[in-house]
């Protein structure tokens, strides 16, 4: 088993992605939560903030241009959110571009189209950004329509998309036509269903 966790990341507080964490964080002790900072009110976002509490770890709201740089294998940028946050949990996401020796991966949360990869683009276009190409892509918001534009796919370029999803979910995720865009760009596809 796991001793300690030095960071967990919450992307964002819909309980599809902080319930599950819930657990590990009245199990194993954590150095750091990053949280979006995304004010919300359900039972499972109290649950949240309550076993943040009782764990004792550190809460930290991570910002764009945000950086841990553990040694020289293993580097962590924070792409997204900026302030203000807006008025939508999803746009909210912590956006983080991993790089792993010589291997990168971005981690999306449920980051839509609107708002959200259009506000990394203009980062990126203006150098406010230097860089969101990723081998590895998880695809955001579950394959919905919502995310995962043509523009964000070629700045981004992946080789391999990861998609979240439950089998058979109500929602319909993946979205047939994020499927055919990711094929037609020549990504790879791993999906949590299959």
């Amino acid at each position: 088993g796991v001793d300690t966790i030095d960071i967990v990341a919450f992307s964002h507080p819909h309980a599809d992605h902080i319930g599950g964490l819930i657990g590990i964080l009245e199990s194993v002790p954590v150095g750091v939560a990053w949280d979006s900072g995304f004010p919300y009110t359900t039972a499972t976002y109290y649950d949240y903030l309550d076993a943040i509490y009782a764990n004792g770890c550190d809460y930290v709201t991570p910002r764009r241009g945000d950086v841990l740089d553990w040694d020289d294998d293993l580097i962590v940028e924070c792409l997204h959110p900026e302030e203000p946050l807006g008025s939508d949990a999803n746009n909210a996401s912590i956006v983080l571009r991993v790089t792993f020796q010589d291997v990168t991966f971005l981690f999306t949360g449920d980051l839509e189209t609107d708002d959200g990869e259009d506000s990394i683009l203009l980062a990126l276009s203006q150098g406010e950004i230097d860089d969101i190409s990723a081998d590895v892509l998880k695809v955001g918001h579950h394959g919905s329509s919502t995310s995962t534009s043509m523009e964000w796919l070629t700045a981004v370029d992946p080789d391999y998309a990861a998609i979240e999803v439950g089998y058979g979910n109500p929602y319909g995720h993946p979205h047939g036509e994020i499927i055919n865009r990711l094929q037609n760009f020549g990504t790879i596809i791993y999906r949590t269903d299959l």
